[in-house]
């Protein structure tokens, strides 16, 4: 029998093993802590003091997503199965022996809004600390990397917190001061909602349509694609993209999103786009809707709901959410991945499929696709009433 060969792995000295992982492409990363997007950990005083403060937050917003990471002082047994999953009517609870490493536990906090960490037991990315004589800092001053709001529970602040926090220190609120408690925290939502970017669908086939449907000519004889580019402008300002699957457009000269997902239609788009700027949220219009208007847009920007996946107008022929004049939130990247992986590359099953904010359009013509010369011509006699 043939001896396996060994497999040598020759790196120098100062190089390491590390080294062998650094050909990776330089791919833009979503802005995450050890949990979450958005994660305060609270520590410096006892876990039931934590506790009564997280209830009180949650209470506050109650129209937030908000978790809670916490131990366990009194576990109970371990559980027979490898996972388990249980109906409690009011909520459901996972249990697995899984031990899920910082990639995995994020996807359990995708969809919150904040994510409020017990620090006496975790790190988190962005800390509020609580004086409390009960349970002095001095020893925990490494996990106070950003500090952004101390609660003052005691009488004085010791000095070694102080010289920690320097010059610049965050704002000092009592215990008891439960409205400036809210106010912190409502501000931190608001500076948290994600940029808006606008993203012209157009790297389709147009199959149906013999020619390249951008290119129509609906409104004062500009291109189709150029038209959506500048409506998107009066909502995103300069972050608006074409989506293109190929080197079309170049000489209208607009910043584009090649596709890197490839053969997966408007999917494709959008996850690209969701790859370029993962931090963004999405405004996707697709270039085949030309009875699309500024009104259109100003009622979708209106009712975002940056707490959903996804804000879309109710398709006019039926239930469905209509996923190609829609805002799509950066929560909606693992979602969409994850619907890929499963198979399904429909952006609408994706919708269908999600906690969304879904409105209705005032005037169901604004949502109409034009795929065909037939469909083109007619629109352009509907339209021309409405052209100055």
């Amino acid at each position: 029998m043939r001896k396996k060969e060994a497999k040598v792995i020759i790196c120098s000295k100062n190089e390491g093993l590390n080294s062998m992982h650094q050909k990776h492409s330089n791919i833009s990363r979503a802005k995450f802590g050890t949990f979450a997007r958005n994660e305060m950990a609270v520590l410096g005083t006892p876990c039931d003091q934590i506790k009564i403060l997280f209830d009180k937050i949650i209470a506050r917003f109650p129209q937030k997503n908000i978790a809670v990471v916490e131990a366990d002082h009194q576990a109970e047994g371990n559980i027979l199965a490898f996972s388990k999953w249980t109906d409690k009517i009011n909520f459901q609870r996972f249990e697995t022996k899984n031990n899920f490493n910082d990639f995995e536990k994020r996807m359990f906090f995708e969809n919150t809004d904040l994510t409020l960490i017990n620090g006496n037991h975790f790190v988190g990315k962005c800390q509020i600390i609580v004086i409390d004589d009960k349970k002095p800092l001095e020893k925990k001053l490494s996990k106070l990397t950003d500090v952004a709001l101390v609660i003052q529970k005691s009488d004085q602040i010791p000095g070694y917190i102080l010289d920690h926090l320097g010059d610049n220190h965050p704002p000092i609120v009592g215990w008891e001061d439960d409205e400036a408690i809210f106010n912190f925290i409502s501000d931190y939502f608001m500076n948290r909602i994600p940029p808006l970017f606008g993203l012209v669908l157009s790297g389709g086939k147009s199959s149906r349509m013999g020619m390249d449907k951008g290119t129509l000519r609906y409104h004062n004889q500009l291109p189709q694609i150029q038209h959506c580019f500048n409506l998107l402008q009066k909502y995103c300002g300069e972050n608006v993209y074409l989506s293109v699957s190929n080197e079309q457009y170049q000489d209208l000269n607009l910043p584009i999103i090649k596709d890197s997902f490839l053969e997966i239609g408007p999917t494709g788009g959008i996850l690209s786009a969701l790859k370029q700027h993962p931090n963004a949220a999405w405004l996707v219009v697709a270039c085949d809707m030309p009875f699309i208007n500024e009104n259109t847009l100003k009622k979708l920007v209106a009712n975002r709901n940056s707490s959903k996946i996804a804000t879309a107008f109710q398709s006019p022929n039926e239930e469905f959410p209509e996923p190609l004049i829609t805002i799509w939130e950066p929560r909606a990247y693992p979602k969409l991945l994850t619907m890929l992986a499963y198979g399904y590359d429909c952006p609408r099953k994706t919708l269908i499929n999600s906690d969304i904010e879904l409105i209705k359009v005032d005037d169901p013509a604004e949502l109409q696709n034009i795929n065909t010369k037939e469909e083109y011509e007619r629109a352009i006699i509907d339209l021309s009433p409405k052209i100055v």
